[in-house]
């Protein structure tokens, strides 16, 4: 996600809530933390793929999918390029008003040395510096692929001013003079795709409420659900910042997951991210004693690491309150799975849930 960073609260529970945050675009670097936010096409596809595999199994007919912290889109239309039949629509939702008049516009920037430069055409597949050596022929194959899907989607337009405020320009002008042969192109959505990428004004708390308009096959919120209780682990093992915690997590967490469940039809299901903040949870001193462990005995735990000795006994939960919710009751079940890096450490974490027959 770009730059959607809300502060959810529990006082919200149950109440329509929106908050209107300022999008400042891709590159943008929080001044708190150092993070910066950043976004590209095709994050995590084989996750997209596996998705949109599932939905055209069981909902053959056609369904809804919703996509919330969508931003400007990129999710979105990266999501519609493996289930472009229009019986398929992808609704996004996002709190930032800047975001949804930037993505609505329909324009897209593509540039040099990023994450998914290699959609362009004649740019030898380069990838963020860190990712550029020795590509498998398979993984060459794999971003034709990915680049042929993009396109169909996707057309080029010529470069205009008016599509500057996509990117973050002070992160922009940095990237672009470290790179001598920087290369940026926009895209625009085809039309006969435009109604079937929908971007609307939303918050994920509320995702119990909307009003179904045909079956829902799929709810994403990938990469952002720790924004419901500011669950800010990343940050504090990281760059030392404060340490905030939830006291109601618990019971966040099973009223997000029963408004999934209420929203989803049979099958449809509930896709996460697998960044670590998804994953590992701060627990408070209010919390069950038989349900915490100390960072220490967590597989996230670096030994050599001086910030993570300096927050060894720092308690969070043996599991996220987020998977008890979903796996409460046999609700849900996890169906695929993803690889989730943080700290020197792999460890393969749920990020899809099919919700069960009931």
């Amino acid at each position: 996600m770009r730059t959607t960073n809300v502060n959810f609260n529990t006082n919200y529970i149950g109440k329509p809530y929106f908050n209107n945050v300022k999008f400042t675009g891709i590159l943008h670097i929080d001044k708190k933390n150092g993070n910066i936010n950043d976004s590209w096409f095709f994050r995590d596809e084989k996750i997209l793929a596996s998705s949109a595999d599932h939905i055209k199994t069981f909902f053959p007919e056609g369904a809804d999918v919703l996509i919330y912290g969508c931003s400007v889109g990129e999710e979105n239309i990266s999501f519609k390029s493996f289930v472009p039949e229009s019986k398929y629509r992808v609704i996004g939702y996002d709190t930032s008003t800047d975001a949804l008049r930037i993505g609505k516009r329909g324009v897209y920037s593509l540039f040099s040395n990023w994450h998914d430069s290699y959609l362009m055409p004649n740019m030898n597949y380069p990838l963020a510096e860190c990712e550029l050596a020795n590509h498998s022929k398979e993984e060459c194959i794999k971003m034709q692929e990915l680049r042929r899907k993009f396109h169909e989607i996707m057309y080029e337009v010529p470069a205009s001013e008016e599509y500057r405020d996509i990117n973050n320009k002070y992160g922009f002008i940095v990237m672009k003079y470290q790179n001598k042969n920087f290369v940026e192109k926009f895209y625009r959505v085809r039309d006969k795709f435009t109604k079937q990428i929908d971007l609307r004004f939303g918050n994920f708390i509320n995702v119990g409420q909307i009003k179904k308009e045909r079956p829902v096959g799929g709810i994403f919120f990938r990469n952002a659900i720790y924004h419901l209780c500011g669950n800010n682990v990343n940050e504090v093992l990281n760059f030392n910042a404060p340490v905030q915690i939830c006291h109601n997590i618990d019971k966040l967490m099973e009223y997000a997951v029963s408004c999934v469940h209420k929203t989803l039809d049979n099958d449809g299901i509930f896709v996460i991210g697998n960044h670590i903040k998804e994953h590992l949870y701060l627990a408070d001193d209010l919390a069950d004693k038989s349900k915490t462990i100390s960072f220490c005995d967590t597989p996230y735990f670096v030994e050599s690491n001086i910030k993570h000795q300096e927050y060894r006994n720092l308690k969070f939960y043996k599991e996220s309150p987020l998977l008890t919710a979903l796996l409460k009751d046999g609700n849900f079940e996890p169906i695929k799975y993803s690889v989730l890096s943080a700290f020197g450490s792999k460890i393969e974490v749920p990020v899809m849930f099919k919700k069960v027959r009931i």
